[in-house]
């Protein structure tokens, strides 16, 4: 189990690490070359805004990630932190999701400008991707506190008994 736990660890800062290079690379262009491109100032910065609260939340993510799995290397995978980890990991999902969101003004721009109507289904796709993930989560805390019930009832039982 321990091995498997550093294998999630090592894929959780590779892409991390990706992330803050796209970040510190080559987002601070965005906003220049929007501009010159296409305009329009306010898409350009809600753009630039949307990319930042996806990093923001992909990194906050990314820490309730390695939090949880600290949890599993304790054999508490079934516990209230378990669960409060999932809830926290849930919406930094939908950050994510709303950070993407806000990405979609200049995606509709770019896919009008080059009569491209399909750009705007990648980038609703796009958006939609993490939402599906916070439903899952959503659907995965629930079923975590049903068997956490399940696993204090039986100890409450075991105790009686």
């Amino acid at each position: 189990m321990k091995l498997r736990v550093l294998g999630l660890r090592l894929m959780l800062a590779a892409a991390l690490a990706v992330v803050a290079l796209f970040a510190c690379g080559l987002f601070p262009h965005y906003p220049g070359v929007l501009l010159a491109q296409f305009h329009s100032p306010v898409v350009a910065w809600v753009f630039t805004t949307g990319l930042w609260l996806a990093v923001a939340a992909f990194a906050t993510a990314a820490v309730v990630a390695w939090r949880l799995l600290d949890v599993i290397d304790r054999a508490q995978a079934f516990s209230a932190a378990a669960v409060g980890g999932l809830r926290r990991l849930k919406w930094a999902v939908i950050g994510i999701a709303a950070g993407l969101a806000l990405l979609l003004p200049q995606i509709y721009q770019v896919a009008d400008a080059t009569d491209a109507p399909g750009l705007m289904v990648i980038g609703l796709a796009i958006v939609a991707l993490p939402l599906m993930v916070a439903v899952f989560l959503a659907v995965l805390t629930r079923l975590w506190l049903m068997a956490l019930g399940y696993k204090q009832a039986a100890a409450e039982a075991g105790a009686a008994g």
